[in-house]
C-alpha cells in the first residue's frame, strides 16, 4: 500500500522488488496505489485510486487525505490475510521506509529562521502528516513496525509511545547480481565515454531533493579538497533532480564551477554506470532512514562517505568500505579527514564484500518470515 509506485525513488523500487519476490513465492498480493508501476506480476491484484475530480494541480495535502480515506474504505471491502502498508493506517505491519517525519521537521527547524520554523509548525501538510504518523505509531492501529535502521527505530520510540518490542529492524537489501563492479576495461570505457581523464578523481552524488540529501555540503567538501590540493583534478558528478541553478551558483562562488557536472535524472542502467566509473560516493545527507543509493554504490565497490544521519552509516566500517562525516568536525578537520580517506581508498572487492550480507534475497527472506508470523 503506497500512493505512488511510478516514481523512480528507492522506496518505490523496494516496494516493487518486494511485490515481485512475494509473487514468486506464491503469494497473491493486492496493490493499493494512485500511480501504479508499468508492470505488476500476474498474481497481483491492482486497486487504483483516482481523484473524483479533474484538476491540473491538486495540492499534495488533498491528494494524501483523499488517498487515505479511499484506501481505508477499499481495504474493508477486500478479504486479506495481512495488511502491509508504507504510508497509512491501520495495518498489521507498517514499514517506516520514510523514517519519522517528526524527526525530519526537528532537523529542518535547526537550520531555519523564525519565520521558517513557524511555517513548518503551521503548514497544513506537515500537521496532517504528523497526525497520521501519531496514528500509525499507536499499537492499537499497528501491530508491528519494520524499520530499516536502528536510527529510525530509536526515533520512533523517542517521539511516540510505541513499544520497542513491536519493532523489527530489517536493513534494506540490494540486488547483488545487478549492482556489481565493472571490469577494468569496461570502467575505462565508461570513463572515456564521459571524457574523464586517467588522472581525474571522480566523486559521485546521486539523489533528488538536493537540500535534504546534502548537495550543498558535498560542493563545499569538494571545494575545500580543491583548495587543499590545487594541483589535483577533481570532478563532482551530480545525478538527480533538484534546484540545479542554485547549486551551480554555489559551485561557481566556491571556485569549482568547471568541476561540478549536473547530469539530471537517469535511468537505473545509467545510474549503474555512474557507480561503476566513479572513485568515491559522496552523500552528506541531512536525513535518510537508510539510503539505497549508498547500498547500491557499495555493491558496485564504490567507497561511501556519508553522515550519522543516514541509517546506512550503521553498515559503514571506517576505512573498510567508507567513512562517516562527524558533526563535531569543523570544515578544516572535515577536509583533512576526507583527503586522508581519499588518498588511501579501500579496494572495490573489499567494499563489496562488506555488504554481501545485505543481499535482496536475504532481506526478502527476513521480511517474508516476519510477515508469515503476522498473518491473521
Amino acid at each position: 500500500m503506497r500512493s505512488d509506485l511510478a516514481a523512480p525513488g528507492g522506496i518505490e523500487r523496494y516496494t516493487l522488488n518486494l511485490i515481485n519476490k512475494l509473487a514468486s513465492r506464491g503469494f497473491e498480493t493486492h496493490v493499493f496505489t494512485a500511480r501504479p508501476p508499468q508492470v505488476l506480476p500476474d498474481s497481483s491484484v491492482l486497486h487504483r485510486f483516482r481523484l473524483p475530480f479533474r484538476r491540473p494541480r491538486v495540492p499534495r495535502l488533498w491528494r494524501q487525505m483523499a488517498f487515505n480515506r479511499w484506501v481505508r474504505a477499499e481495504v474493508k471491502r477486500t478479504p486479506l490475510d495481512l495488511l502491509f502498508t508504507l504510508e497509512t493506517w491501520p495495518s498489521d505491519v507498517f514499514r517506516a521506509g520514510n523514517g519519522v517525519h517528526k524527526e525530519w521537521l526537528s532537523i529542518c527547524a535547526q537550520n531555519a529562521g523564525l519565520w521558517q520554523r513557524l511555517n513548518l509548525a503551521l503548514q497544513p501538510f506537515h500537521r496532517y502528516t504528523l497526525s497520521t504518523e501519531a496514528a500509525i505509531f499507536n499499537p492499537r492501529h499497528t501491530r508491528l513496525v519494520i524499520c530499516n535502521s536502528q536510527m529510525v527505530a530509536d526515533e520512533v520510540t523517542r517521539h511516540y509511545p510505541y513499544p520497542h518490542e513491536q519493532i523489527r529492524v530489517i536493513p534494506n537489501g540490494v540486488d547483488l547480481e545487478y549492482f556489481c563492479p565493472a571490469s577494468t576495461a569496461h570502467r575505462e570505457h565508461l570513463r572515456a565515454a564521459h571524457k574523464i581523464e586517467a588522472d581525474d578523481f571522480v566523486l559521485l552524488f546521486v539523489g533528488s531533493g538536493f537540500w535534504r540529501k546534502g548537495l550543498d555540503i558535498a560542493i563545499d567538501i569538494v571545494a575545500d579538497l580543491q583548495q587543499l590540493k590545487p594541483q589535483r583534478s577533481l570532478k563532482l558528478f551530480v545525478v538527480g533532480k533538484g534546484d540545479i541553478e542554485a547549486h551551480r551558483r554555489q559551485a561557481a562562488q566556491r571556485g569549482i564551477g568547471q568541476s561540478v557536472f549536473f547530469e539530471g535524472t537517469k535511468s537505473p542502467d545509467q545510474v549503474l554506470e555512474w557507480y561503476q566509473l566513479a572513485d568515491v560516493f559522496l552523500f552528506p545527507t541531512r536525513y535518510d532512514p537508510f539510503s539505497n543509493v549508498c547500498l547500491e554504490a557499495a555493491a558496485c565497490g564504490l567507497p561511501v562517505i556519508t553522515t550519522p544521519r543516514n541509517g546506512f552509516s550503521e553498515q559503514v566500517q571506517e576505512g573498510i568500505n567508507g567513512m562517516i562525516l562527524r558533526s563535531e568536525w569543523n570544515s578544516k578537520n572535515r577536509v583533512e579527514q576526507v583527503e586522508r580517506f581519499c588518498g588511501n581508498l579501500p579496494p572495490a572487492e573489499q567494499v563489496r564484500q562488506s555488504i554481501m550480507h545485505l543481499s535482496l534475497e536475504n532481506h526478502i527472506d527476513v521480511v517474508f518470515r516476519t510477515l508469515e508470523g503476522m498473518r491473521r
